[in-house]
Order: structure tokens, then sequence, then C-alpha cells
């Protein structure tokens, strides 16, 4: 989560405050504008925030009542360190690409094998996703591991909705 902090002195926007080890849990609105955000730690007094959840984006934007229709998916990638000779622009072939990074070297991601873990969330989507999911059916493969039960527990204890902004893995 990116947030904006209010106007200081002179019109200029205050420095963004850093946290790490630290969940956004909510953002907090006072006439229909964003006021705050609602960390593990803290709230932050802010008029804007984005999402910038990765994985946990669906439940995070759901808590607002937002629909964010995104699958978790697992993808295989490399960093590639101390290559010569290769082109600085994304090249992508049938089962692998890569790019150059900001840093220099370049990424490395293997194509058409993406692992989807079968999750509640995963379940609740299909009906949007099933074209595409029929279209390209080898370029995934569905999993059933110790996951789902984890999903499935958390599900039936929380619900859509993560009430409890206090707690996580950082509280």
């Amino acid at each position: 989560m990116a947030c904006r902090p209010r106007h200081g002195p002179g019109g200029t926007y205050r420095r963004c405050p850093r946290l790490t080890q630290c969940a956004v849990r909510t953002v907090r609105r006072a006439a229909g504008r964003v006021s705050s955000v609602v960390t593990e730690r803290d709230t932050i007094r802010c008029d804007s925030a984005a999402i910038c959840c990765g994985a946990s984006s669906r439940l995070f934007a759901g808590n607002l009542g937002l629909d964010f229709p995104s699958l978790k998916a697992i993808g295989t990638v490399a960093r590639v360190l101390g290559v010569s000779g290769v082109p600085d622009f994304p090249v992508g072939a049938e089962n692998f690409s890569f790019r150059l990074r900001a840093d220099g070297q370049h990424t490395l991601t293997l194509r058409n094998a993406n692992i989807a873990p079968v999750l509640i969330d995963n379940l609740i989507l299909l009906p949007r996703y099933a074209s595409h999911l029929r279209n390209n059916w080898s370029e995934f493969k569905l999993r059933f591991g110790r996951s789902f039960p984890e999903d499935l527990a958390f599900e039936a204890m929380v619900g859509r909705r993560q009430d409890d902004f206090r707690s996580g893995p950082y509280a």
C-alpha cells in the first residue's frame, strides 16, 4: 500500500512514511474521500492510497467493498547475473522469456508453466475465467496442496472480509 500524506506547511507534500514488516489492513474514508490507512501498528493520515499488495490485493480490496478479481498463481522466475551479448529488449519464445532489469541484470521466466493452487477464491472466480482456462489449459498446472485446507479454514473463520485490522503476520 502506498499513501500520499496530507499537505505540509506551504502546500508541499510531506515525505511518505516508510514502514517495513507491517501490513496495511484498510483505508478509512471521510466524506467519501481517503482520510487514512490503518496498519497493524498505527493509523497514518493521508489523502490518497494505492493498492500494491500482490497476492493479498483481492482480500484487501474486498475489505473496501471493491471487486478485484485476481487469481493467485505461482510462476518460475530467475535473476540472471553476469551475462553478455543479451539484447536489452524483451524477448519471448514459446517456453521462456527474458528482459533487461532496471539494475542491468536480466530476468528469465518459464512460460506456460504456471502453478495455480486450488483455493476458495479460484473456485469463486472460476466462472469469470472459465473461457480463458479452457483456451489456455496447457499453461496451468492445478494443484491441491496444504494451502487448500488452510484457505478453507481461514474462509470459514474470517469469511470474505478481514475485519480484525490489527491481526496478521506482523502484529
